[in-house]
């Protein structure tokens, strides 16, 4: 458990220097914007200098810069992109970091930052894949850059349409702007085909967590979930009693709804983010660049097993997929506009989701509080925190694109200009400050971004299983895990020797 104590350690030290720090030089010295809109001190900026990528002086002749981006069904689809290219300032303040941000680059290497937005699709659908591979098929040079979603550049970087931005002299990986575990988890032979970090606004919001009902917390005479997580005993089996103390069927009629009182309310993907969060893991990556399937293990079956027991827990939690179980009037209502209107009212103890609903719940007159999603069992070396694979978006350069160096310039210029002037804005301003309740809350936002974690299993969603296992816990409501991957292990096998073999033929 030391992972765990070093993690405590920095909660108690972000609470204690939360009110020394306000307004002063960011991480690593960096400049900040101060309360007032100015800037920090003049050690600071030179500081900032010498943190900022040395990059060499380029000249577009005023063309345009292509960005491919993500959208979900239309422009105000919570999963469309906002990170890349925004019209006008608004006056809300990532919308207009992001203007600004683009200003500089504009103006630094006279070009316009132009973007087209692409399809998401249904999950596992791998839409911007297929629209992507046959702009390489066609050997068009259309795009500068693209950022699908994390599912469609692992699909791209197997299919050899992507240049490895490992080898590209002008992107440093190892810069604070890159996440390093993003990049450990989906290197392959020490070489990285697509990245993640600062310039993908959706990497952040795509995270997982917990938030739960502060009143509730001690009206009903609770642990604390803040002393629970710095303790290594945020598990499971902490949901299940927790969840269990405060659940009633308050309306009488003999059915869990969400017109009652529940503990947990959950999704039919948060299965997803449930097995994660136990540190296992259905695909590994060996250091020679093999892909090996790690979904039959004991420990993995149990965490399956344990998955399963929370959803058919009914009496006190409620998934808000199932329609069945919905109120009537209320069956109509988006699952995540359902589950958010429920914890607001007060009516749920704990609300399980991405980091969007945290600004869901700005008007929400109790107060709240976030915490990472639960361990599988008190023993595990950390908290590990799902990225939704599919909501999520990356960034990448296609083989066909005009010039990858060209291209890579500008990807870490934008990098670290977003860590300079846009996460700030989300992260710090936004999420810590303008949404979250607590200081406490600041410091558990920082334990669930620091252990975020990503499964290539989930990537390639390899042989199915991924889908069937959810399926198989929301729909069918069986917990026959051992049969169905002991009947997929041979073909995910075979393709995963497929995969490490394409790989292994990359330039």
């Amino acid at each position: 458990m030391r992972k765990l104590i070093s993690v405590t350690a920095i909660l108690l030290l972000i609470v204690m220097l939360a009110a020394m720090t306000a307004g002063c030089a960011g991480e690593n010295g960096d400049i900040t914007d101060t309360p007032d809109g100015g800037s920090g001190t003049t050690a600071a900026a030179e500081t900032a200098v010498e943190y900022a990528p040395q990059l060499p002086a380029l000249d577009f002749d005023g063309a345009d810069f292509m960005f491919y981006t993500k959208m979900e069904r239309d422009e105000d689809g919570p999963w469309t992109a906002r990170d890349i290219w925004v019209e006008k300032e608004t006056g809300e303040s990532v919308n207009d970091a992001v203007f600004r941000r683009n200003q500089i680059v504009e103006e630094k290497y006279n070009m316009t930052i132009k973007q087209t937005r692409g399809l998401i699709g249904p999950q596992e659908s791998y839409s911007m894949h297929k629209e992507l591979s046959q702009i390489v098929m066609s050997d068009d040079n259309i795009y500068d850059v693209v950022m699908p979603t994390l599912q469609d550049l692992a699909s791209l970087a197997r299919d050899k349409m992507l240049v490895p931005l490992s080898a590209l002299e002008y992107i440093d990986l190892d810069k604070p702007w890159w996440n390093d575990r993003f990049t450990r988890e989906t290197s392959v032979a020490g070489k990285v085909y697509y990245a993640n970090g600062d310039l993908s606004l959706t990497f952040m919001q795509a995270v997982y967590t917990i938030l739960f009902n502060k009143e509730m917390i001690d009206n009903y005479g609770l642990d604390d979930p803040y002393v629970l997580v710095a303790d290594g005993k945020w598990t499971f089996d902490k949901v299940h009693e927790m969840s269990a103390a405060v659940s009633s069927d308050v309306d009488g009629d003999g059915k869990i709804t969400n017109a009652d009182r529940v503990g947990l309310v959950v999704l039919n993907n948060s299965i997803d983010a449930l097995y994660v969060s136990t540190g296992e893991k259905y695909v590994t990556i060996g250091s020679d660049g093999s892909f090996t399937f790690t979904g039959g293990s004991r420990r993995s079956l149990d965490m399956l097993e344990e998955i399963y027991r929370l959803y058919e827990a009914r009496e006190y939690v409620l998934c808000m997929t199932d329609q069945a179980r919905r109120a009537a009037g209320t069956t109509a209502l988006n699952h995540n506009e359902a589950s958010t209107i429920m914890f607001g009212d007060d009516r749920a103890l704990f609300l399980f989701g991405t980091m969007l609903n945290v600004p869901r719940m700005r008007d929400m007159e109790t107060d709240f509080g976030i915490v990472p999603t639960p361990m599988g069992t008190d023993n595990q070396d950390s908290y590990y925190t799902y990225v939704q694979t599919w909501a999520s978006g990356g960034v990448g350069i296609l083989i066909t694109a005009k010039d990858a160096d060209k291209s890579s310039v500008i990807i870490e210029d934008m990098s670290y200009l977003a860590r300079e002037m846009i996460t700030p804005e989300y992260y710090d301003v936004s999420l810590k400050t303008k949404f979250a309740r607590d200081d406490e809350s600041a410091g558990m936002l920082d334990l669930i971004y620091e252990t975020r974690s990503v499964d290539m299993g989930y990537l390639f969603n390899i042989g199915n299983l991924v889908t069937d296992v959810r399926t198989m816990i929301y729909s069918s409501r069986k917990n026959t895990f051992a049969s169905l991957i002991a009947g997929k292990e041979e073909s995910i096998n075979v393709t995963l020797a497929e995969i490490t073999a394409l790989y292994g033929d990359q330039p």
